[in-house]
């Protein structure tokens, strides 16, 4: 399995991406960006905990709380935290998750049409052993 967060039809980067290394034994690579947030990074953040993921590209914004909206008396609303996300032991409101492998973008990258981000990923999964055949 392998998810990203940006630019080309994603079905197209995971397609390529899967017929990389068919029969590796790598792990779901999970691309971050400073823009995901809630349960996009909550779930980046848990499967990282796990060792399932490994994170690429910028640390995400570091927000997770679930919160609720109330209206006031006054029409106005009240938006309030009523839970966080901890990942073993650390809260990732505000921290956000820290990808393996920082990975940059540049506006030059975006007008060529480049993802750095998925290309280290690709990099990493060819560089990942195959497994041995049952």
């Amino acid at each position: 399995m392998a998810l990203f967060s940006s630019h080309p039809p994603i079905e197209a980067r995971i397609a390529a991406l899967a017929s990389l290394r068919e029969g590796t034994d790598h792990r779901a690579i999970k691309s971050t960006a400073e823009s995901l947030n809630r349960a996009t990074e909550a779930f980046a953040g848990g499967m990282q905990s796990l060792g399932r993921v490994r994170i690429f590209g910028g640390r995400s914004m570091g927000a997770v709380l679930g919160a609720l909206w109330d209206r006031l008396p006054n029409g106005d609303l009240l938006y309030h935290a009523i839970l966080a996300f901890d990942v073993r032991g650390a809260n990732l409101e505000g921290r956000g998750v820290v990808p393996d492998e920082p990975v940059g973008v540049t506006r030059a990258d975006l007008l060529a049409g480049r993802d750095p981000v998925v290309e280290a990923a690709v990099r990493w999964i060819a560089a990942q052993p195959k497994r041995a055949s049952p």
